[in-house]
């Protein structure tokens, strides 16, 4: 199914044993599908919002920021993978530029991943949610000894 369309989902399940009683739970909708939210920051829960829904955050008509003449930014990918307020660098950026060999030749860093670091404003929650997935596993593998609260971090997206 398109993004615009809704897709059913068939699960089948084999040797599967029934339990002699189904939680309520598991059959509303509202509680299968809510999002797990662990202690997020308000700067981080914005972007991670707008990310998300971009079509319910009205734009500034007041211009350009202060001293911000160009419409097209690019962001370094190790800054990216190594700062604490990832989301807003996302959030903010159009393209993430690979800057470093180790980050290139990992293998997490797929064909996929580079065309969606290409232009970051066209793309879908699936897509955002598989580069914070790379984000996560390169700051665990590459970057380990500058990012030690690695384990900490709250889920993204």
């Amino acid at each position: 199914a398109s993004r615009n369309e809704s897709a059913e989902i068939f699960v089948i399940c084999q040797n599967y044993l029934a339990p002699d009683k189904i939680d309520p739970k598991f059959l509303d909708y509202k509680h299968v599908f809510t999002d797990v939210d662990n202690d997020i920051t308000e700067a981080q829960n914005k972007a991670k919002e707008r990310l998300k829904h971009p079509e319910k955050f009205t734009r500034s008509r007041e211009g350009y920021p202060e001293g911000d003449y160009t419409l097209y930014h690019k962001l370094d990918a190790t800054k990216f993978i190594q700062s604490e307020n990832f989301l807003d660098l996302l959030a903010n950026a159009n393209e993430i530029v690979i800057d470093d060999e180790r980050i290139l030749e990992h293998p997490k860093t797929t064909s996929e991943i580079k065309e969606c670091i290409k232009d970051i404003k066209v793309l879908g929650r699936r897509e955002i949610t598989l580069i914070l997935a790379w984000r996560r596993h390169l700051a665990a593998s590459l970057f380990k000894k500058i990012l030690p609260s690695i384990e900490k971090q709250p889920n993204e997206i």
